[in-house]
């Protein structure tokens, strides 16, 4: 039987540079969360963005059987969701209309969102704490409100893959922890999902509730020709529900030594 999601192989280089060599993890079952942990330039959001398709790479994705690469745009906003850091948002609209823009993916040529579709964004809304902010203008609003109603349109484009770039990177500490468990209870609690989620903080994946299912540590400096995935002993960052102990953690990664002959591909060099 074929993993829910896979990663095969992912090589990529950025301006001459091996940014990602031979990655590859699976996620066997939907309703898992793997937690991308490591410093910036470590490789987690080119990962991401290599992923959902934003950069040319050798290897291969597959969800549900199908490789996305082969996917026309519109399919593929179907299945996955990428959540950046910034939104990229840059004209006036209302929060709202933010939300709603996570059903353009399922309407037609000149179709507007119905009725039910704006009350479907007006409760995701209320799920994150911004029901009371939903007419006013996105770009007004806080950083750490701004990831809350990205969080609220990712809610209503009901994808199957969700892949989140540190989405806490403008929230105080308290609704950091509060993000985490969202996407965690997004994920856990709907059939049919898996989850990638970069963080920095091993204590902010571990202590806020139910975490990631499986932590991956992406190092920032290595020597040239090393893998930046590699698989590591259980006991090294990963966490498995709760209690959290020894014997409820799974396989992680580090760094290792690259295959023979291995450098940078020529597809994204």
């Amino acid at each position: 039987m074929a993993d829910f999601f896979s990663v095969q192989d992912i090589s990529l280089c950025l301006g001459g540079r091996q940014i990602l060599d031979h990655v590859s993890f699976s996620v066997d079952t939907p309703g898992r969360v793997i937690g991308l942990l490591g410093p910036n330039g470590g490789g987690k959001t080119t990962l991401l963005r290599a992923i959902c398709g934003e950069l040319p790479h050798d290897g291969h994705v597959f969800l549900e059987g199908a490789e996305l690469a082969g996917l026309r745009s519109k399919e593929l906003a179907r299945r996955v969701s990428y959540i950046p850091q910034q939104s990229g948002i840059s004209i006036s609209m209302s929060a709202i209309d933010v939300v709603l823009m996570g059903f353009y993916p399922k309407l037609k040529l000149l179709s507007q969102p119905s009725a039910d579709m704006r009350a479907a964004a007006l409760r995701a809304l209320e799920q994150v704490g911004m029901a009371g902010l939903a007419d006013r203008d996105y770009l007004t609003l806080s950083g750490g409100e701004k990831q809350l109603v990205i969080l609220a349109r990712t809610l209503v484009e009901d994808t199957k893959l969700l892949l989140f770039d540190e989405p806490d990177s403008s929230l105080d500490l308290g609704n950091k922890y509060r993000m985490v468990r969202m996407i965690m209870e997004l994920v856990h609690g709907r059939p049919g999902k898996a989850g990638l989620i970069c963080l920095h903080d091993p204590v902010l994946a571990k202590d806020s509730g139910p975490g990631p299912d499986q932590l991956i540590r992406i190092p920032n400096k290595y020597p040239a020709g090393t893998r930046l995935l590699h698989r590591m002993p259980a006991d090294f960052f990963i966490f498995s529900g709760a209690p959290r102990s020894p014997a409820a953690r799974r396989p992680g990664f580090w760094a290792g030594p690259a295959p023979a002959g291995a450098g940078c591909p020529g597809t994204a060099g």
